[in-house]
């Protein structure tokens, strides 16, 4: 309900029901006795809940509402989504405080405390950045991730975004930048998405 309230722009009725005692937007304790597939997409639904509402937030021009949300989640991953989300939307609008809030995101991510969790955060990062046309900044997110795995996925859709907007010397630099990696697999894969990329040009 409240993920609809969100996505249609019912922040007056989103209000009234976030506000009511009995609606809590956290797994419950008896949860964890449940199976971990439950109990984990409960938490999906809850990290894309806060990060739909900040999003259609801005969208809705409540940008200082979506930025005093996004600051306030207190949960270290949901406020890394819900930042990250903030992120992504400001540079759409181009609004001044994208580079603030591209900041915040990143220290968000990065004192995640468990790796998988902290690196899924970056990865969403960059690719909010990447959907918003913001690709060095993608990129620099993208060598600041430690798990090899997650950073060549984000490196990928650079690859590609590159490509078919005519900008092959960029894509090529990150394409055998893996290289740092000692990876010819993470290298090899780069350059297929490269060549896709040329070939769908």
């Amino acid at each position: 309900v409240a993920q609809a309230f969100a996505e249609t722009e019912r922040f007056d009725w989103l209000n009234d029901l976030l506000a009511d005692p009995r609606f809590n937007l956290k797994v419950a304790p008896g949860m964890a006795r449940s199976s971990s597939r439950i109990v984990n997409r409960f938490a999906a639904v809850v990290r894309d809940f806060w990060r739909t509402l900040v999003r259609s937030m801005v969208r809705a021009g409540q940008v200082d509402g979506a930025w005093s949300i996004a600051h306030e989640v207190q949960d270290p991953e949901l406020r890394a989504g819900a930042l990250a989300s903030l992120t992504g939307a400001l540079a759409l609008s181009m609004d001044e405080r994208t580079d603030e809030a591209l900041a915040d995101a990143e220290e968000a991510a990065k004192a995640i405390q468990e790796e998988h969790g902290r690196e899924e955060a970056l990865l969403f990062l960059g690719e909010e950045l990447v959907r918003a046309g913001r690709l060095k900044e993608a990129e620099g997110v993208a060598f600041e991730m430690r798990e090899n795995g997650e950073r060549i996925v984000l490196l990928r859709n650079l690859v590609a975004v590159l490509t078919r907007a005519g900008r092959l010397a960029e894509a090529k630099e990150i394409a055998f930048s893996a290289r740092i990696d000692n990876s010819q697999v993470n290298q090899d894969d780069l350059l297929y998405a490269l060549a896709v990329g040329i070939n769908l040009k």
